[in-house]
């Protein structure tokens, strides 16, 4: 993994670690967060809906739709470089690769 230093660098090794303890049904849900997101054009609009919907407090499934919206949020906020190293970091779970390649978004 060759994430750099800084603001989006400590925000993808959070989502890696997060990744890290989410069952297979999760990873599916982030899979599929993900892939939006590559589709998606990044409006303006959609930063600011995310933000506005983060709630910290509740149980561990709320817990990862929190982890969720906040990668989502992250994603858009990052240049086409820090979106490239999160792409090739995340894709090196096999799960995930086969989902993106599946969908050709690699």
């Amino acid at each position: 993994m060759t994430l750099h230093f800084g603001k989006s660098g400590t925000q993808q090794m959070c989502i890696l670690s997060w990744k890290d303890s989410w069952t297979p049904l999760q990873i599916s849900k982030f899979n599929q967060a993900l892939s939006e997101e590559l589709l998606s054009d990044g409006g303006q609009e959609e930063i600011l809906f995310g933000l506005e919907n983060m709630d910290l407090t509740g149980d561990s499934h709320q817990m990862f739709a929190c982890q969720l919206r906040l990668f989502r949020s992250w994603f858009k906020s990052w240049d086409a470089q820090d979106r490239q190293t999160f792409i090739k970091t995340v894709i090196t779970d096999p799960t995930t690769h086969t989902f993106l390649a599946e969908r050709k978004l690699l």
